[in-house]
C-alpha cells in the first residue's frame, strides 16, 4: 500500500474527531466565581506583551502553568484544579516592571478578577471556550492582575530565548520604527510571531484583502530559514548529518522563541524528516510528513480539529502537495484559494474575491519579504555587538541594516497600496455565510474526484481538465450559493442586558433585512462582536432598515458600530436608519449622535410616527407608538412600537415602553383588540411594563424576554411572568435559550428555536 502513514493519519484524525463529538469538554467551573478576586500560585511558563482593545496601552499576558488557587473562591463553588492547567493573566498596570518579575520558570503569587471562558450564544459568534479552553488549555483567566510575590529560580532556556525575542524585537523597533510603527509591528508579527504588537487597523485590513496570513510565522519561514542554514553549512564543508542537524536545533530554539503555533510546529516536523531522510540517504515525502505532524498534534490536543490555523496550515500543504500535480500547471497557483475555501467560509464567513489575484503577488514576495527582514537584523546585531562605537564601522552596519530594511518596507507599502486599491473595487468582499456541515463535505468529494481524474491515464489531458474545471465550478457554486433560507426568520438575540432583533425576509421580492434595536448594558462591542458576525454566518451584507426604538445605550451601542463601519471594505452596508418622532428638546445626545453618523456616513433616516409604514419585500412594519414629535419625560415612554406582518404571521414589536406610553398606546388602540403570533415584551420584563391593561388588549401566542443573567435591576420581574403565564403564553427568555430563532413561511404557523 501506497503512503500507509497517510491512511493512519485519516482514519486517526476522523476518530478524534468523533471522540470530540461524543464527548465535548465540559466547563468545570461554576458560573457565580465569575469576578471574583482570586489569588493564585503557580509557576511562570510564558509571557508576552500585547496591545490593549483599544489599542492606547500595553499588557503584558503571563501564563501561570500548575497552578493552585490560594484565596478568593468558597468552599460551594470550590473546582478541582490539576497539574498541567494553565491560567493567563493580563497585567496593565506597571507591566515594564512586572515583566522583570515574572521570569519563566519561577513561583509567582497573583492576584486578580477571574473570567471565564464563555461558549457563544448567538449564531456566528466567536467561540471563546473553545479557543482559550479547549484549543490553547486555559482554565481561565485573570484581568486587572497583578504579581504579588516571585522567586528567583527560572527556566534558563526559556528566559534565555524570551530575552533574544526581546532584543530582537528592539531591534526591529529601531530598524523600522521611524514614523510608522506599523512597519515594524508587522515585521515582529512575521519574523518573531508578536501578533498582539500588530497594529490594529493594518491587521484589518490585511484580513479584509485575505493576505492576513502573511503575517504569521509559517512554513515559508522555517522552510527559508532551515534550508537557508543547512545551504550554508554545507557550503562552510559540514557533514550532511551534522548539517542537518544544527539546522533542527536551531529551528526548534526559533520555534519556541516564536511561540511553536500549529503552522510552525506542522512545518518544523516536516522539516526534520526532510532532512533526516537527507542524512539517512533517502526519500522524504510530503504528504506522509504531513500525516505525522497531524498525529502529533492531534495527540497533544484533540480540540485542533475545530482551530481555524490548524486547518488552514494543513489544507495549503495539502493543495501543493496532492492537488496541484494532478491539474494543470497553469491552474496550480489557485489549488491554494480552492483548498482552504471552506475553512475561510467556516470561520469567517466572508470572501476576498480579488484575494486570489492579491495572493499571487503576496505569496511570490514573500520569502524576499522574510529574507530581507532577517538580512537587516544581521549588520544591526553586529554593531550592537560591538564593545563601543568604532567609527566608520558602527555606521557602516547601522547604515546596511536600514538599507536592507528598504527591501522590506517596499514590499509591506506595496501590500497596503493593493489593499487599499482592492478595499475601492467593487465585489471585494463576497458575503457568503455559513457552510453546511455536508456542503463542506461535498465540496470535498468534488475536489478529490477532480484529483483522481487528473491522475489517470484514460482520459486525454484536454477532455480531463474540462472534467476537471466542471467539477470545481460546480463544488465552488454550491458552496457559495447553497443555503437553507425560510421565507421569515425573526432573531432575538442574546445580548446580555440588552435589547436586539433581526428579521429576514426571502421570496419572490427579493431578500431582505431589517434590524430593531441592537445594544447592551452588560457587554463590550455588542456590533463588533455579536451583530455584524451574526450577520456575516447568515450571508447578509446589506441591512435595508435599521430602526431605534429608543436612544437608551442598552438598545443603541451596537447600532452606533454598526453605522460607524458602513462603507468599510468588508463591512456591512446600510440602507436607512429609523428614529422615534419626537420633538428637538426631547432629542439626548445618542439619538444626536445617531442622526450626525447617518449624516456623515450618507444614510438617510426616517423619523417613525404613529399610522406611519414601512414595506421592505413582504415584510409590513407598522408604526403604533408614539405620534409625531411628541415630547416625553423618559425614552422608555417614546419607544417605538411596531407592528409586524408577513402574509398571515404577525408579531408586535414593543422596545421599551412603559409607563405614560403604554397608556397613549392603549388610548390609540381604543377597544380595538391586537392579535398577534408573537410578542416581544417590553423593557426586558420589568414591573412596570406590559401591565395587565395592555395584555387585555393584546392577544399573543408566544413572548420574548431579552435580559442578562443576574443582571441588577431583576428582569424579569416575576409579577411580568405571572401576567404573561395567566395569559397562557408560551415564554421564552434569553438568559437560558441564548439566541431565539423564529421561522415561519407566513402560512402554516411557526417554529421556535433556541441556541441552548
Amino acid at each position: 500500500m501506497r503512503r500507509p502513514v497517510c491512511l493512519f493519519g485519516l482514519i486517526f484524525a476522523a476518530a478524534v474527531w468523533a471522540a470530540v463529538l461524543v464527548h465535548p469538554q465540559k466547563e468545570r467551573i461554576d458560573e457565580k466565581a465569575e469576578g471574583r478576586i482570586v489569588t493564585i500560585l503557580g509557576t511562570v511558563d510564558c509571557k508576552e506583551f500585547t496591545v490593549s482593545g483599544t489599542g492606547n496601552t500595553s499588557v503584558l499576558q503571563v501564563t501561570v502553568s500548575d497552578p493552585e488557587i490560594e484565596s478568593g473562591i468558597p468552599d460551594q463553588i470550590r473546582f478541582q484544579v490539576f497539574k498541567g492547567d494553565k491560567i493567563l493573566c493580563s497585567i496593565a498596570d506597571d507591566p515594564a516592571l512586572q515583566e522583570t518579575w515574572a521570569k519563566e520558570g519561577s513561583q509567582v503569587r497573583i492576584r486578580g478578577k477571574l473570567r471565564l471562558y464563555r461558549r457563544p450564544s448567538n449564531d456566528g459568534q466567536f467561540d471563546a471556550f473553545l479557543y482559550y479552553s479547549q484549543i490553547r488549555g486555559y482554565l481561565f483567566s485573570l484581568t486587572d492582575a497583578r504579581i504579588l510575590a516571585y522567586t528567583g529560580n527560572k527556566d534558563f532556556l526559556a528566559s534565555g530565548l524570551y530575552s533574544a525575542r526581546a532584543a530582537l524585537s528592539s531591534a526591529l523597533d529601531d530598524i523600522y520604527g521611524g514614523k510608522d510603527r506599523g512597519r515594524a509591528s508587522a515585521m515582529k508579527t512575521m519574523l518573531l510571531g508578536q501578533s498582539g504588537l500588530m497594529d490594529r487597523e493594518m491587521k484589518e485590513q490585511y484580513q479584509a484583502a485575505g493576505i492576513i496570513h502573511v503575517l504569521c510565522i509559517s512554513g515559508i519561514h522555517l522552510s527559508l530559514i532551515g534550508t537557508g542554514i543547512l545551504m550554508i553549512l554545507r557550503r562552510a564543508g559540514v557533514p550532511l548529518p551534522a548539517a542537518s542537524a544544527v539546522s533542527v536545533i536551531i529551528l526548534c530554539l526559533y520555534g519556541l522563541m516564536t511561540g511553536m503555533h500549529t503552522s510552525c510546529f506542522r512545518a518544523l516536523v516536516m522539516f526534520v524528516l526532510q532532512a533526516s531522510a537527507k542524512a539517512l540517504g533517502r526519500t522524504s515525502d510530503t504528504l506522509t510528513s504531513l500525516s505525522v505532524a497531524a498525529v502529533l498534534l492531534l495527540i497533544e490536543q484533540p480540540a485542533y480539529l475545530y482551530h481555524s490555523g490548524f486547518l488552514f496550515s494543513f489544507a495549503a500543504v495539502i493543495a501543493m502537495g496532492a492537488a496541484a500535480p494532478s491539474f494543470d500547471r497553469r491552474a496550480a497557483p489557485l489549488m491554494i484559494t480552492i483548498c482552504t475555501l471552506p475553512v475561510h467560509l467556516s470561520f469567517y464567513y466572508t470572501f476576498p474575491l480579488y484575494s486570489v489575484l492579491l495572493n499571487l503577488i503576496v505569496i511570490s514576495l514573500t520569502p524576499a519579504l522574510i529574507a530581507g527582514g532577517l538580512l537587516s537584523l544581521i549588520p544591526y546585531l553586529l554593531a550592537a555587538a560591538l564593545p563601543f562605537r568604532v567609527p566608520v564601522l558602527y555606521p557602516f552596519l547601522m547604515l546596511t541594516a536600514r538599507g536592507a530594511a528598504l527591501i522590506p518596507s517596499a514590499i509591506l507599502w506595496l501590500f497596503d497600496g493593493l489593499c487599499d486599491l482592492i478595499g475601492k473595487l467593487p465585489f471585494s468582499t463576497i458575503i457568503a455565510g455559513h457552510p453546511a456541515l455536508w456542503l463542506v463535505a461535498v465540496y470535498y468529494l468534488l475536489i478529490a474526484l477532480a484529483v483522481v481524474i487528473g491522475a489517470s491515464e484514460n482520459l486525454s489531458l484536454r477532455k480531463a481538465s474540462v472534467i476537471q474545471s466542471a467539477l470545481v465550478v460546480t463544488a465552488v457554486i454550491l458552496l457559495f450559493t447553497v443555503r437553507y433560507r425560510a421565507p421569515l426568520s425573526l432573531y432575538m438575540w442574546d445580548v446580555g442586558q440588552g435589547d436586539g432583533l433581526c428579521l429576514v425576509s426571502h421570496g419572490a421580492g427579493g431578500d431582505h433585512c431589517v434590524l430593531i434595536d441592537g445594544g447592551s448594558s452588560t457587554r463590550q462591542g455588542t456590533g463588533r462582536y455579536i451583530e455584524i458576525p451574526f450577520l456575516k454566518y447568515h450571508g447578509i451584507g446589506r441591512v435595508d432598515l435599521c430602526i431605534l426604538t429608543h436612544d437608551d445605550m442598552d438598545h443603541c451601542n451596537g447600532l452606533l458600530e454598526l453605522l460607524e463601519q458602513h462603507g468599510q471594505a468588508g463591512g456591512i452596508q446600510i440602507g436607512e436608519i429609523a428614529l422615534p418622532s419626537v420633538s428637538e428638546e426631547t432629542k439626548g445626545t445618542l439619538y444626536q449622535r445617531i442622526e450626525e453618523t447617518a449624516r456623515m456616513r450618507g444614510i438617510p433616516v426616517l423619523y417613525l410616527h404613529r399610522g406611519m409604514e414601512v414595506r421592505c419585500g413582504e415584510m409590513q412594519l407598522k408604526c403604533l407608538h408614539p405620534g409625531q414629535d411628541v415630547s416625553y419625560s423618559d425614552a422608555n415612554e417614546y419607544s417605538a412600537v411596531m407592528l409586524l406582518s408577513f402574509r398571515r404571521f404577525s408579531a408586535l414589536l414593543t422596545g421599551d415602553l412603559e409607563g405614560e406610553g403604554e397608556a397613549d398606546l392603549l388610548w390609540y388602540l381604543g377597544k380595538k383588540k391586537i392579535r398577534v403570533d408573537l410578542l416581544k415584551v417590553s423593557h426586558h420584563g420589568s414591573g412596570g411594563a406590559t401591565s395587565q391593561a395592555f395584555l387585555d388588549q393584546v392577544d399573543a401566542g408566544t413572548a420574548l424576554i431579552s435580559c442578562g443573567k443576574d443582571n441588577t435591576y431583576g428582569h424579569p420581574s416575576p409579577e411580568t411572568i405571572l401576567r404573561l403565564q395567566k395569559e397562557k403564553m408560551k415564554i421564552l427568555d434569553t438568559r437560558f435559550c441564548g439566541q431565539i430563532s423564529v421561522l415561519t413561511d407566513g402560512d402554516r404557523g411557526y417554529s421556535l428555536h433556541t441556541f441552548y
